[in-house]
């Protein structure tokens, strides 16, 4: 029953791969964020998996090529949902808070495993943030010739401001929930804190009038003057 109610649990992860690789791939996922991935065993996932540590070893050979295909099933996952987010002040988060949050039941361990990787850092870590950098210059520079977000004087740093501000609602998740009462990743909170973001990008904090001289121009361009 215990290892039925395992195999259950993971097969959600990827309800149209219900192999006994994806149990494998969803028990390393759950442990590997739980538990970190050098406290982690390969018996470990076997047993999350209900399956044998000799059929986790014939589907993924080593611990570490586990984990690179947890790594690419996060990626994937987190590629799709930042696909999913609205741009422009007609975004409309009550039906993205749905989709994400459809997609966070499905993947119930994966932001837990974001969260482990970013805090863990290594190699993983930095080729999805980089990629995250990379996707969002892009999609901005898309925006701004459009005429959707404004031109920015250091437009790679704005891009990395905004990735962390999304992030770290991720990291943050149970301190978030803590302070405003609602899981910022809930569709419920997704709602509430799209909203609240939307209303900081679109409309800013200060009123017009008031400035903080030097302060709103990157450290280059004040040095330069």
């Amino acid at each position: 029953m215990a290892a039925q109610a395992c195999n259950n649990r993971h097969m959600r992860a990827a309800p149209d791969d219900l192999t006994a690789s994806a149990r494998i791939r969803g028990a390393a996922m759950h442990l590997f964020a739980e538990r970190g991935f050098a406290a982690t065993s390969i018996r470990d996932v076997a047993a999350e998996a209900g399956v044998s540590s000799s059929l986790v070893v014939h589907h993924f050979k080593t611990k570490a090529q586990l984990k690179a295909a947890t790594d690419a099933r996060l990626i994937a996952v987190l590629t799709e949902m930042l696909a999913e987010l609205p741009t422009g002040e007609a975004a409309d988060f009550g039906e993205t808070a749905g989709s994400m949050g459809e997609m966070l039941r499905d993947e119930p361990d994966l932001i837990n495993y974001l969260r482990r990787m970013l805090v863990d850092g290594g190699e993983a870590a930095t080729g999805l943030f980089m990629s995250l950098v990379e996707a969002t210059v892009a999609e901005l520079a898309a925006q701004e010739a459009a005429g959707v977000v404004l031109p920015s004087a250091d437009a790679r740093t704005r891009a990395v401001f905004l990735i962390v501000n999304d992030l770290g609602a991720i990291v943050l998740r149970d301190l978030v929930e803590h302070a405003i009462g609602v899981d910022p990743l809930s569709p419920v909170g997704l709602r509430q804190w799209g909203a609240v973001v939307m209303d900081v990008y679109t409309r800013g904090v200060y009123q017009p009038h008031v400035t903080q001289p030097g302060a709103t121009r990157p450290e280059t361009d004040r040095e330069g003057r």
